[in-house]
């Protein structure tokens, strides 16, 4: 008999043509079998409705995925998958290490959560402005970068969320609404120091007095590079541009904003208070309290414990809904807009607001490592000189598609 009524946990996804040969009409004949012989050129074949419908009752289920049914067609995940219709699939939190999807459609699909995807193998796949956590790598051993859709949102503090978290959010109002009117991709995480040391080694730039070598505590490649300046920031995204060949640079901070709230409204992407800000940031918390030896500061010190004193390597805490880790905690991120005091005037297009203001200070987000929970916040913003740099001070890159 065909699976029970499922939850709807998993979605919607719809499966396109590379099961159609091996879907039945209805419950019978189940698990699928493949034909013998070779397996057909699948790309663009359809589904019936029956057929449709009964893949998406087995997609909503808890204990079904992508790759169990993948696996039940007894399908090649390193050559089936080349440019098939994988229209609306909702991925979950499948591994698709090995799975190749060069020319893939992948309009509408979501791959916000998927793991092990390997950049280089989607090579061609086609997007849309519904398709969610698509990764792309422009270059060996640059930076994966996640395609934001576009849309719009109120840009800014709400005054309660100020109130609440006994914060001066002036510099944040008034709220205003920000239409971005195109995709961008923007890296899946900070800039780590293995990239930024491709960079430094053989970029040409000379990082005279930099300190990113030596944060004064200990890290790895894996951790985000700190101690760099505005202009430290933007030599790096000018060196992969010429890398890839492909537009890179810092993102806006109504992108910024846009990509970190991801669609919600909250004052952080994961809710409202911090009650779980230790799952998804790395903060000031009780291990860096216990660290200084200070005494119990709720305003100061999250009552979790995140795991970490100072940086933490990337990608550690859980993600945002567009599939971006580590946009709030962790380290500050520069972004290329001038310090404004407040948001009259601002460009409302998402564009970086680049004249008047303060020209030698620009704006950080995000929040970092040694951060106050209450400044943890998707709208939270502060100044700093564009010759600055500090052990909490890193950045993540973007570019136009």
């Amino acid at each position: 008999n065909p699976p029970p009524q499922p939850s709807p946990s998993r979605g919607e996804g719809a499966l396109g043509g590379f099961f159609a040969w091996s879907y039945p009409m209805s419950g019978e004949d189940w698990p699928p079998r493949a034909p013998p012989g070779p397996s057909p050129r699948t790309s663009g074949m359809k589904l019936s409705e029956a057929q449709r419908a009964h893949v998406r009752r087995l997609l909503g289920s808890n204990s079904t995925s992508f790759v169990d049914l993948a696996r039940a067609a007894k399908l090649d995940p390193g050559t089936a998958f080349r440019e098939a219709d994988l229209r609306r699939i909702n991925f979950g939190a499948d591994d698709l290490a090995g799975f190749d999807f060069t020319g893939a459609d992948l309009r509408g699909a979501n791959l916000s959560h998927a793991r092990g995807l390997d950049p280089a193998l989607l090579v061609g796949a086609r997007t849309d402005d519904a398709t969610r956590g698509f990764i792309i790598r422009d270059f060996p051993g640059g930076p994966d970068m996640v395609l934001i859709p576009p849309g719009n949102f109120l840009m800014g503090v709400p005054k309660n969320e100020s109130a609440r978290e006994k914060s001066d959010d002036r510099a944040a109002f008034p709220r205003e609404r920000i239409e971005i009117q195109r995709p961008f991709l923007l890296s899946q995480f900070p800039v780590t120091r293995e990239q930024f040391g491709a960079f430094a080694s053989h970029g040409g730039y000379a990082l005279a007095g930099s300190g990113w070598r030596d944060a004064g505590f200990p890290q790895d490649d894996n951790h985000p590079v700190v101690n760099v300046t505005y202009s430290d920031a933007c030599e790096y995204a000018s060196w992969a541009g010429n890398r890839s060949q492909k537009p890179y640079r810092l993102p806006s901070e109504a992108e910024w904003e846009y990509a970190a709230r991801a669609q919600t409204t909250f004052a952080r992407y994961w809710g409202e208070g911090t009650e779980d800000i230790c799952r998804y940031a790395n903060v000031a918390d009780q291990k860096l309290r216990n660290s200084r030896g200070d005494q119990p500061n709720p305003d100061r010190y999250a009552a979790c414990n995140d795991g970490y004193i100072n940086t933490s390597p990337v990608g550690k805490f859980l993600p945002n809904s567009f599939g971006l880790y580590d946009m709030l905690g962790n380290v500050w991120e520069w972004c290329e807009d001038n310090w404004h005091r407040d948001y009259i005037g601002r460009p409302i297009d998402g564009s970086a607001w680049n004249t008047g203001g303060d020209t030698h200070l620009r704006v950080i987000r995000g929040g970092a490592w040694y951060v106050r929970p209450m400044n943890i916040r998707s709208g939270y913003r502060t100044p700093l000189e564009a010759t600055g740099k500090a052990d909490d001070i890193g950045f993540r890159v973007a570019r136009f598609l």
